[in-house]
């Protein structure tokens, strides 16, 4: 068990020896080599380079490291060292960390004591079949990191997929071929002029012939106010919140085009009738207007009475110009779109969306018709890419399961064949355990001249 020295022993400079008081030291896995971060010159405790080392106090307690070099250890660790071979008794220890840790006394800092550790009954095998345990693990360890590093890769490269098909859906790339076929006709005249205009001042990327610019003011609904800003200051006070009633939606709701249920906020009845201008109606689009700025979604349907807050900009579409589907996806993949909004939030300490910053953003419309084949491919494709990251997450748990099923067969003799099995085979006679445990009491009673020393075979 390690003894922390003095404190005032510590420093950085190279002084004395290193130090390993926890799993500050510690690095990736739970056999990383431990790292220097400070030294001591009064050591206490010492552990040799390569001994096993498990944290025994807090939230890390079963987590385990090899020693890089010889270290003083404190007493937020201790060393663990082997009379057979350590690699065998290394990933006993490491497949019971959740045991060790249930052994952990106290509410708020669990701690393991030596006879805890002492204590825990370790399976054991003929020396031979030891080596050959620790190997088939450390091998078939070595395929499932392999496979779960070629899983992490994963979700990196659906999102260069995702953000690259939202690209395409804005620039006209993702139904260049379906335009082909198709007899564009639609109402324009009303933004047709204004799109010229912008053409002539604009240094605007080209677009699709059937495609036009124009500003967001006019594709806003006529009926309903087409931009609205979440009530301000007095409008609606904190101690007006409620736990229950009519859902108040924030920014935790707008994320990555997606509606996130559930509210931090609630209202009364008649509050929600004060606020009524401020309604969130299935179709409408929300806009985070601070912190995360341009984050989007649609209010879904069946979502009943609700209000927005004032970091929400909510936002009515004439849907006989624009999909609020392709709306959404214009704010998430074009990058026209996306540069605007950053340029024109900038504020001196945080960024913020408005009105007429909103009204004022330069966005490529595609007919109507078009519009709904986009969607159409868009939510298809994002369908498809929901699939593979279920996969992936069920293959990752395949994978944690696995390392549970191969540590659980390498501790019961079901993982290789038994030293008995293939000494029957190859007409030999070999060493069992009790032989071998036996023999080593005898040698650690020599070494240490204390009397006592006990086998005990499980």
């Amino acid at each position: 068990m390690g003894n922390s020295p003095p404190g005032i022993s510590y420093n950085a400079d190279g002084e004395g020896i290193p130090l390993i008081n926890g799993p500050a030291e510690f690095s990736k896995g739970p056999f990383g080599k431990t790292v220097i971060l400070k030294y001591t010159t009064e050591p206490t405790k010492l552990c040799k380079e390569n001994d096993l080392l498990i944290c025994v106090r807090g939230s890390t307690t079963g987590r385990t490291n090899i020693a890089g070099s010889q270290a003083c250890i404190g007493r937020g660790v201790a060393l663990i060292r082997a009379d057979v071979f350590q690699g065998y008794l290394n990933w006993y220890i490491h497949s019971n960390q959740k045991k060790i840790y249930s052994l952990g006394t106290g509410s708020t800092f669990p701690s393991i004591s030596y006879d805890d550790i002492s204590e825990l009954a370790v399976p054991l095998p003929p020396l031979p079949e030891q080596h050959r345990i620790a190997a088939a693990i450390e091998a078939l360890f070595a395929r499932l990191d392999a496979a779960n590093a070629r899983l992490e890769r994963v979700p990196g490269i659906l999102k260069q997929f995702r953000q690259a098909v939202l690209a395409a859906a804005c620039d006209g790339r993702l139904t260049e071929g379906w335009r082909v076929s198709q007899i564009v006709v639609g109402k324009r005249s009303d933004i047709n002029s204004q799109s010229n205009k912008l053409l002539q001042r604009e240094h605007l990327p080209v677009l699709p012939s059937s495609w036009i610019y124009c500003h967001t003011e006019l594709i806003l609904a006529q009926d309903r106010p087409g931009i609205k800003t979440g009530p301000f200051g007095s409008m609606l006070k904190k101690h007006e919140h409620r736990n229950e009633g009519i859902p108040v939606f924030g920014i935790e709701n707008v994320r990555s085009g997606k509606f996130i249920p559930g509210s931090k906020i609630h209202i009364s009845p008649e509050k929600a009738h004060e606020l009524s201008n401020y309604d969130a109606l299935p179709g409408d689009i929300l806009i985070s207007r601070s912190g995360t700025v341009g984050e989007i979604c649609i209010v879904p349907d069946k979502i009943g009475e609700a209000r927005f807050s004032s970091n929400i900009m909510r936002v009515c579409l004439d849907r006989e110009k624009i999909l609020p589907e392709y709306c959404c996806e214009l704010f998430q993949g074009s990058n026209l779109v996306r540069s605007q909004i950053s340029s024109l939030c900038g504020g001196s300490t945080r960024d913020f969306l408005n009105g007429r910053i909103l009204r004022s953003l330069v966005i490529p419309l595609p007919p109507l018709s078009e519009q709904y084949e986009i969607v159409r491919r868009v939510d298809s494709l994002f369908a498809l890419v929901d699939q593979i990251e279920t996969r992936v997450a069920a293959a990752r748990e395949r994978a944690d399961t696995l390392r549970q099923s191969i540590l659980a067969q390498a501790f019961s003799g079901r993982l290789v064949p038994t030293e008995a099995e293939l000494a029957r085979q190859e007409g030999r006679e070999y060493e069992p355990a009790s032989v071998l445990l036996e023999r080593v009491c005898s040698e650690k009673k020599e070494k240490t001249g204390r009397r006592g020393v006990q086998s005990t075979l499980v």
